[in-house]
């Protein structure tokens, strides 16, 4: 990923390791913010290691080629994270979200890790598209919303573009915006390209 870019996380799904290894990070800045993090979560078999969802929570090795020391429980002032729902879920065939969708249906939150399997039956498992639309009731404050996916997403509130990331990646992505209180519609647009196909929602306030 050596290209300039937002701040982004990039993760592998998992790899086989044992004995002591040479790991080289290379990392350049280009303009604006500068920031950098790396770490790893161990796993005991390649299947738990495939089924392990990428963890926010940074740790440095013990020593070359332990596993990091695991996370500490978090603290009652730890912000409150929000797997948001119910939301209005459109599929669609292709990547074209002005089309009739295929399917609606009520989705209790975006959190769908569909690996290479379609999303719903009559929607193809690669090249489509999902639209979520939802109505929240927010504090004023600042909140920050962050998206996991494979492939592109996009999230809108009250029909304002707030994160755009609308291409063929993986990772996760987030955005703070100030929130007034009150009720807000927040709507997700993803697409998946090839392979595999996950999506995934939430926020928090971070700060008033």
């Amino acid at each position: 990923n050596w290209e300039e870019q937002e701040l982004t996380w990039h993760y592998q799904d998992w790899h086989w390791l044992e004995g002591t290894h040479t790991l080289r990070v290379e990392y350049f800045e280009g303009t604006g913010g500068a920031q950098a993090q790396f770490w790893w979560n161990y796993a005991a078999t390649a299947a738990a290691a495939q089924a392990m969802p990428p963890s926010p929570t940074y740790g440095s090795a013990q020593a070359a080629g332990q596993p990091a020391a695991p996370a500490q429980p978090a603290s009652p002032t730890t912000p409150l994270l929000t797997l948001p729902g119910p939301w209005t879920g459109e599929y669609f065939n292709g990547r074209d979200l002005a089309k009739v969708p295929v399917v609606t249906r009520t989705d209790p939150a975006i959190n769908f890790d569909w690996k290479w399997e379609a999303p719903v039956a009559g929607v193809p498992a690669n090249q489509f598209a999902v639209r979520w639309t939802g109505t929240f009731t927010f504090e004023a404050g600042q909140v920050r919303f962050t998206t996991t996916t494979d492939d592109g997403v996009r999230i809108y509130v009250d029909g304002t573009l707030i994160l755009d990331n609308w291409r063929p990646m993986r990772g996760t992505r987030y955005v703070t915006v100030q929130i007034p209180k009150g009720t807000h519609t927040v709507r997700m647009e993803y697409f998946e390209a090839l392979q595999a196909a996950k999506a995934r929602l939430t926020w928090m306030k971070v700060a008033n």
